[in-house]
C-alpha cells in the first residue's frame, strides 16, 4: 500500500543529527534532484513517448498522450493530445510557438507534464531546507526505505521523499499548489535514472498514471521541428496564476452562489473545494470588466 507523502514524513520517523542548521541529506539530496531529471542543462538529447489513463478507468477523461523531442532547455517540441485539449509547442532560444486547441489545459494533466519533464519545479534548491530528515525503516530488510524532509522558499513549502540506496527521488507534494506526484520503475537512460512510470491522485479514488512508453537518445534531430517563424504573443499562451477567493468571485460574470443539492444526512462539517480557470479567459473576463 502506497503512503501520502505527508505520512511517510511521519511514519516511522528517526530524526537524523543536523550540522550547522543544515540536515545530513542535503547533498543527497540535490544529488537526488540531478539525477532523476530528463530536462536539466547539459542532459542527453532525447525523445519521449508517454501514455496518461486513469487506471480504474481507462476511458475516462483523464487520459492522454505526450511526445516531446527534446535538444536543449532552449531547443524542443512537445505535443499533447487529450478529450478536450491539444497542444503543440516550440521553443527555440527566445522564440515560442504555442498553439492550443480548447481554452483550458486540465490541471491534472499540467502537474503531470511537470512531473515527467520538470518534476521538481517547486523547489528552489537543498539550500532551503528547513527541517531534518526523516528515515522510513523497512523492517524485512533492516534498511533505511525512503528518506523525506522539507524544502521551502518564500513562497511555498514543499515535501520531498526519496530512496537513499538508489538516490532517487520517489514522491514530491507542494504544500501551496497541491502538485505531487509518485515516481516508480525507474530505469537507466544514459547516466541517469529515469522513472517510467508517474502517479498522481487528485481526489480519494483516482488514480492517473503516465506510463512512459519509449524513451530513446535523439540522434541527429531534424531542425525544421524546431523552427518558429514568430513567437506566440505572451497573451495568448497558457499560463498558471494563483489568486484568493475575492479575487476570483470577482471576475465571475454570473452569480457565485452555490445552489447546493439537498443533504439528507448531516449538514454540518468542513468543505475544501479547488477551483481551477484557464488565464486567458481571465484575462478577457478582465478586460470586459474594465
Amino acid at each position: 500500500m502506497r503512503l501520502p507523502v505527508a505520512m511517510l514524513a511521519f511514519m516511522l520517523a528517526i530524526p537524523t543529527p543536523a550540522q550547522n542548521g543544515k540536515n545530513e541529506w542535503i547533498g543527497v539530496a540535490a544529488s537526488a534532484i540531478q539525477q532523476s531529471n530528463l530536462t536539466l542543462p547539459g542532459a542527453k538529447s532525447f525523445h519521449l513517448l508517454a501514455e496518461i489513463v486513469e487506471t480504474s478507468n481507462p476511458t475516462s477523461d483523464y487520459r492522454a498522450k505526450v511526445e516531446e523531442y527534446w535538444v536543449s532547455p532552449e531547443k524542443w517540441q512537445r505535443k499533447i493530445e487529450s478529450p478536450g485539449f491539444s497542444q503543440t509547442m516550440v521553443v527555440n532560444g527566445n522564440k515560442v510557438l504555442e498553439q492550443d486547441s480548447g481554452d483550458y489545459f486540465p490541471w491534472w494533466l499540467k502537474d503531470l507534464v511537470t512531473a515527467m519533464f520538470d518534476p521538481l519545479s517547486p523547489i528552489v534548491g537543498p539550500e532551503y531546507v528547513v527541517s531534518p530528515a526523516a528515515k522510513a525503516w523497512d523492517p524485512r530488510t533492516s534498511q533505511v526505505s525512503s528518506v523525506c524532509t522539507t524544502v521551502q522558499d518564500t513562497t511555498d513549502r514543499v515535501s520531498l521523499c526519496f530512496d537513499p540506496r538508489r538516490n532517487l527521488v520517489t514522491n514530491v507534494f507542494s504544500m501551496k499548489t497541491g502538485y505531487g506526484a509518485e515516481f516508480k520503475d525507474f530505469k537507466a537512460f544514459g547516466k541517469k535514472q529515469i522513472p517510467r512510470q508517474i502517479v498522481f491522485e487528485p481526489e480519494p479514488g483516482t488514480k492517473i498514471q503516465a506510463t512512459v512508453t519509449e524513451l530513446d537518445e535523439l540522434r541527429q534531430p531534424d531542425e525544421r521541428m524546431f523552427a518558429v517563424e514568430q513567437s506566440t504573443p505572451t497573451q495568448d499562451r497558457i499560463a498558471r496564476a494563483r489568486i484568493d477567493q475575492d479575487a476570483l468571485r470577482g471576475l465571475s460574470l454570473t452569480s457565485t452562489e452555490v445552489d447546493w443539492p439537498f443533504v439528507g444526512g448531516p449538514v454540518t462539517g468542513g468543505c475544501a473545494v479547488y477551483v481551477s480557470a484557464q488565464v486567458r479567459a481571465y484575462s478577457r473576463s478582465v478586460a470586459r470588466r474594465m
